[in-house]
Order: C-alpha cells, then structure tokens, then sequence
C-alpha cells in the first residue's frame, strides 16, 4: 500500500509536517515590506533647523522622510563589466560567502522658510539583507523547476537570511522562559 506524506502546495511538493514552518517568517517580513517601513515613516517628526544668529523664519530648514523602500537583490555595478542578468539570487550569496541584500532608499523633503518650495531627493541609504522566499526575493513566485534550474532546492520555503555566506534564522521571542539564561 503507497502512502502519501506529503502535501502538494502550488508547483511544490512539501512533506506535510514541514509545508507551513516558514510561513509565518515570510509572511512577517512581507508585512514589514508593505505596512511596517510606512509606519515607521509616519511615526517621523519633522526636523526644523534654523541658524542660532538667524532671527527670522524664512532662514529656517524643516527636513522629513517622506518614503522608505527595499528594491531587490542585484549585482552592484563596478562599472568593468555588466552582467547579462542583474538579479543575484541566493545560491550565488552563499557560494561567493555574500550577505543577501537589496538597497534600501529614502525620499528625503525640505523647504527653506515656512512658503518657500519643497525640494525633493532620492537617497540611497543601505544595502538591506532580504529574507528569502519573501516579495523582496528574487526567488519570490518561482516554480520547482525554476528554483532548481537556478541551483535552488525545489522545495524551497525561506524564512531565513544569508549573512557573509550562511544562513541565518532570526528568532524573535514573545515572551521569555523562565528560568531560561539568554
């Protein structure tokens, strides 16, 4: 008698016991991507400087964030050679020991004076490591057979990162044991 252990989920075939391990890590860090990067944008206070000799408004500068946001994995331009396809994926990170990241820019705003004109500027502040198998990831709606014609494992779930080469899991707790030394 053949017995079925597993559980087909898309173009995937995952051992039943292991098909929703990751999930919740994915699906965290998404909310991050869409939801929590706003907040943390709203929840900014406008900066306002003004010279100390200054005593007029007109001389002061109000400076805000207006939009914070993760691009996807690619290869930094060197500017010697372009590469056919830009994206990098997590096999090449783990192979050529590289963290798994994605720039990560801001929308700055600021005005001189109270009516003067807003000046905006796209900033790129820092490569951000990105969880694999999330929207960010360049492996994100691929199928099996895509996943292992990139040198993927084709039942790929993530939930992890890749610093320096290695794969990390960030476990973050809710509540503490007790009489547990962290």
């Amino acid at each position: 008698m053949k017995r079925d252990f597993g559980l087909k989920q898309g173009d995937r075939y995952l051992p039943e016991a292991l098909s929703g391990v990751a999930r919740n890590h994915v699906a965290s860090f998404d909310y991050f991507l869409d939801h929590g990067l706003a907040d943390v944008v709203r929840c900014l206070d406008i900066i306002g400087i003004q010279p100390s000799e200054a005593k007029n408004r007109s001389s002061r500068l109000k400076l805000w964030v207006e939009n914070v946001s993760i691009g996807r994995p690619s290869k930094e331009d060197t500017g010697i050679v372009r590469a056919c396809d830009p994206r990098v994926f997590p096999r090449e990170c783990r192979e050529s020991s590289s963290t798994y990241k994605a720039p990560m820019s801001a929308t700055i705003a600021w005005t001189f004076g109270d009516v003067g004109a807003i000046s905006r500027r796209n900033f790129r502040i820092c490569m951000f490591p990105v969880m694999v198998a999330s929207k960010a990831c360049n492996l994100s709606g691929f199928s099996q057979e895509e996943l292992i014609s990139r040198g993927e494992e084709g039942h790929e779930m993530g939930g992890y990162f890749i610093l320096n080469g290695i794969e990390r899991i960030i476990r973050l707790l809710v509540q503490q044991r007790r009489h547990y030394i962290m």
